[in-house]
């Protein structure tokens, strides 16, 4: 009997510890899961925020690349603007030079035919004169 109960009391220790063994082993694997799942989450996170920020990246280089195309054709649109005053005032310039150069030679033409005109009747005058 008393062979007996030691034996049963030896058996159901081993079986107690069995059992916690096996306890033990379910939570540290459960806590193994937890912790690869919330890992998981954790990388999930990390990725979608890199992802997001890549894309907000590329979004902010196409949106500078824009602005910077912009600012090319504002740019040369003032230029080509800049030239074409330019050329007006040129033009502006040019025909005001020759509208008074014009003005000028048929001054100078109507003295001349002045000049004749007062030498042609002296010289008449002249031979009625004589």
């Amino acid at each position: 009997a008393i062979k007996a109960d030691r034996l049963n009391a030896i058996t159901r220790e081993v079986e107690f510890k069995a059992s916690v063994f096996r306890d033990h082993q379910a939570s540290n694997k459960d806590l193994e899961n937890r912790r690869r799942r919330k890992s998981s989450q954790v990388k999930s996170v990390i990725w979608a925020e890199r992802r997001t920020n890549t894309e907000q990246m590329r979004l902010d280089r196409i949106e500078e690349d824009r602005a910077w195309m912009e600012e090319r054709n504002l740019g040369s649109m003032a230029a080509r603007e800049y030239a074409r005053s330019e050329a007006e005032t040129r033009r502006q310039s040019l025909a005001f030079r020759n509208a008074e150069g014009r003005r000028i030679r048929e001054e100078a033409e109507q003295q001349r035919a002045e000049e004749l005109h007062g030498e042609s009747q002296s010289i008449q005058l002249k031979l009625a004169g004589e």
